[in-house]
């Protein structure tokens, strides 16, 4: 799969996106295999796998720490005070980009500075330490090129029947078993598939906007 061209729409009523990095540390009671494993990575990939109805968090980091890659497979319970089960509460996109000195780094896209406000207030009641490192808006008018050859197949028909059944709708027409049950597969597996996608698309746009 090449790499696809998006052109956003010229539409000035509308509220560009910001992007967001985050620099967080947990809370000091919140056991995070991330940050615990690798403290100061340089660079991370992570899928979230499944999290099953015994609130198990399953994830399959890639760690590049100096010059040496290695893969860290974590499981850990969730917890109403872990980061990413924060996160998931808001309408954001994020995506982690790595660890040092204990903290995670996170980059997220949220419409407005409102919505930004509620996410570290949100964070900030679970414990954790949260310092906004960098925002930026993103401009409509560009053209931004994403980088899709990381997705496979697979990936790509879970989000288009996502995107088809309204997954991502708000609220939601669907659910991870109705995507499961379509595609014939477990509800791991269409999690682990769709955070797969949103987590190249993500690092593909933080990279365009960057390179800007």
């Amino acid at each position: 799969m090449a790499a696809e061209s998006i052109e956003s729409p010229d539409i000035s009523d509308e509220p560009t996106p910001l992007r967001v990095v985050l620099e967080i540390e947990p809370p000091a009671d919140v056991s995070c295999p991330v940050v615990n494993r690798t403290p100061d990575a340089s660079s991370i990939t992570q899928t979230l796998t499944s999290a099953t109805e015994e609130q198990t968090c399953q994830n399959e980091v890639m760690v590049v720490d100096g010059t040496t890659p290695r893969t860290e497979y974590l499981s850990t319970t969730v917890d109403s005070s872990c980061v990413c089960a924060t996160l998931s509460q808001f309408e954001c996109v994020y995506d982690l980009e790595g660890v040092q000195d204990g903290s995670l780094r996170i980059a997220i896209s949220v419409l407005d500075r409102t919505l930004l406000g509620e996410i570290v207030s949100a964070l900030g009641e679970t414990g954790a330490t949260v310092d906004v490192r960098r925002i930026s808006r993103v401009n409509r008018s560009e053209t931004m090129e994403l980088d899709t050859t990381e997705i496979t197949d697979k990936q790509r028909e879970a989000v288009e029947l996502a995107v088809e059944l309204g997954y991502y709708d708000r609220p939601r027409d669907a659910d991870l078993q109705e995507l499961a049950d379509r595609l014939g597969i477990s509800k791991s597996a269409v999690s682990q598939r769709l955070n797969a996608v949103e987590s190249t698309l993500v690092q593909s746009l933080v990279s365009s906007c960057g390179n800007a």
